[in-house]
Protein backbone atom coordinates (compact mmCIF):
# COMPACT_ATOMS: atom_id res chain seq x y z
CA UNK A 1 0.00 0.00 0.00
CA UNK A 2 2.89 2.42 0.78
CA UNK A 3 4.95 1.51 -2.33
CA UNK A 4 1.24 2.95 -4.17
CA UNK A 5 0.64 5.97 -2.11
CA UNK A 6 4.67 6.70 -3.32
CA UNK A 7 4.07 5.76 -6.99
CA UNK A 8 0.28 7.86 -7.02
CA UNK A 9 2.11 11.16 -5.23
CA UNK A 10 4.88 10.69 -8.08
CA UNK A 11 2.31 10.98 -11.13
CA UNK A 12 0.71 13.64 -9.45
CA UNK A 13 4.04 15.32 -8.93
CA UNK A 14 4.83 14.39 -12.26
CA UNK A 15 1.97 15.65 -14.19
CA UNK A 16 1.72 18.89 -12.02
CA UNK A 17 5.49 19.55 -13.34
CA UNK A 18 4.63 18.83 -16.87
CA UNK A 19 1.28 21.43 -16.84
CA UNK A 20 3.67 24.46 -15.30
CA UNK A 21 5.81 23.59 -17.88
CA UNK A 22 3.52 23.77 -20.53
CA UNK A 23 1.92 26.76 -19.11
CA UNK A 24 4.81 28.86 -18.74
CA UNK A 25 6.18 27.89 -22.37
CA UNK A 26 2.50 28.69 -24.08
CA UNK A 27 1.76 31.41 -21.85
CA UNK A 28 4.43 33.24 -20.73
CA UNK A 29 4.00 36.15 -18.25
CA UNK A 30 0.64 35.13 -17.23
CA UNK A 31 1.51 31.90 -16.01
CA UNK A 32 4.31 33.00 -14.10
CA UNK A 33 2.18 35.03 -12.36
CA UNK A 34 -0.31 32.34 -11.46
CA UNK A 35 2.61 30.02 -10.92
CA UNK A 36 4.17 33.10 -8.13
CA UNK A 37 0.76 32.87 -6.36
CA UNK A 38 0.61 28.96 -5.80
CA UNK A 39 4.14 28.26 -4.97
CA UNK A 40 5.31 31.60 -3.30
CA UNK A 41 9.00 30.51 -2.72
CA UNK A 42 9.81 29.39 -6.19
CA UNK A 43 13.17 30.40 -6.99
CA UNK A 44 11.96 33.09 -9.82
CA UNK A 45 15.06 34.51 -10.97
CA UNK A 46 16.03 31.04 -11.87
CA UNK A 47 12.83 30.24 -13.70
CA UNK A 48 12.84 33.70 -15.45
CA UNK A 49 16.41 32.68 -16.71
CA UNK A 50 15.35 29.18 -17.94
CA UNK A 51 12.33 30.75 -19.53
CA UNK A 52 14.45 33.26 -21.67
CA UNK A 53 16.51 30.97 -22.86
CA UNK A 54 13.33 28.69 -23.72
CA UNK A 55 12.25 31.72 -25.60
CA UNK A 56 14.78 32.53 -27.88
CA UNK A 57 15.19 28.82 -29.22
CA UNK A 58 14.43 27.04 -31.74
CA UNK A 59 14.44 23.22 -33.09
CA UNK A 60 16.84 21.19 -30.33
CA UNK A 61 17.47 23.97 -28.26
CA UNK A 62 14.29 24.79 -27.73
CA UNK A 63 13.74 21.05 -26.72
CA UNK A 64 16.70 21.14 -24.42
CA UNK A 65 15.17 24.73 -23.03
CA UNK A 66 11.47 22.57 -22.29
CA UNK A 67 13.79 19.60 -20.37
CA UNK A 68 15.85 21.94 -18.35
CA UNK A 69 12.24 23.90 -17.34
CA UNK A 70 10.90 20.34 -16.28
CA UNK A 71 14.40 19.67 -14.24
CA UNK A 72 13.62 22.51 -12.35
CA UNK A 73 10.61 22.90 -11.58
CA UNK A 74 10.17 19.35 -10.51
CA UNK A 75 12.55 20.21 -8.37
CA UNK A 76 10.80 23.46 -7.08
CA UNK A 77 7.74 21.48 -6.94
CA UNK A 78 8.18 18.20 -5.22
CA UNK A 79 5.80 17.55 -2.33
Amino acid sequence: ASLHEESAADVRTFHRVEHWRDRLLTEGEDALADLAIEVPDIDMAGLRKILRAAAGAAGEGRRKASRALFRFLRGQLSD
